[in-house]
């Protein structure tokens, strides 16, 4: 479990899963994803980081490979031939509570299950709106490249750096609010994301992700049939 940035730095330290800025972006967050958990082992968040509440109870990755079908008169099957890769998406449901209330009407800032629900889907907001230069002109700045960080999930390739941390865009956010106090404010609230993980960089270029960027992962895979095999003393 975490909790928000804003809150509690002992709970901080218990967070596991982040969203920060690119340093491309200029928002002043940034850095590694071991540096961002380091920080917060210290009880020290960076600029514009976000810590989830609570470590999402399950996640989704998917990703398609696009192919073109060409038919062959008298053929038994087309001729398929590949054109590029789609769009690698990131998805979950983060859980926001606001539960802790004193007598007097006021919250517990130190308690893990506290949270300013409205804060804390503000600050998702922030990371999906351009900024712009001067209101009412078209110069623009763009939502920000943000790293998503998940624990010890291998979201990044480990050939790459980061490789704790994939470098993404959100897409969706999308908050259901389940339960209120009695003068309004959100009690508990679940919240959607949808993440597509982006390879071009301000500094860096573009980068492709290449099959071979898999086979430092790979390599930690035991094929169970071939353990197997050995098992029995199987010569094949």
């Amino acid at each position: 479990m975490g909790t928000v940035r804003t809150f509690s730095d002992v709970h901080q330290a218990l967070a596991r899963a982040y969203l920060y800025p690119s340093p491309d972006t200029g928002l002043g967050g940034g850095g590694s994803a071991q540096a961002i958990a380091a920080g917060n082992a210290l009880g020290q968040a960076a600029a514009d980081t976000f810590v989830f509440q609570y470590f999402p109870a399950s996640l989704t990755e998917s990703q398609s490979a696009n192919y073109n079908s060409i038919e062959v008169p008298g053929g038994s099957h087309p001729i398929v031939q590949w054109i590029n890769n789609g769009p690698r998406s990131i998805s979950f449901q983060a859980q926001f509570a606001h539960e802790q209330i004193t007598p007097d009407g006021s919250t517990n800032p130190t308690s893990k299950h506290n949270v300013d629900i409205d804060a804390a889907v503000a600050w998702l907001r922030f990371f999906m709106y351009p900024h712009y230069e001067k209101r009412g002109e078209i110069l623009t700045s763009p939502p920000p490249v943000l790293y998503l960080y998940m624990g010890n999930m291998r979201l990044r390739h480990n050939s790459r750096s980061n490789a704790s941390g994939v470098p993404v865009v959100l897409m969706d956010v999308n908050a259901n609010y389940t339960a209120f106090h009695a003068d309004g404010t959100p009690r508990l609230a679940d919240v959607d994301f949808t993440f597509q993980e982006v390879v071009q960089s301000a500094s860096r270029g573009v980068q492709f992700v290449d099959r071979e960027d898999f086979r430092p992962t790979m390599d930690r895979y035991n094929r169970p049939v071939t353990q197997s095999r050995r098992a029995v003393g199987s010569p094949h």
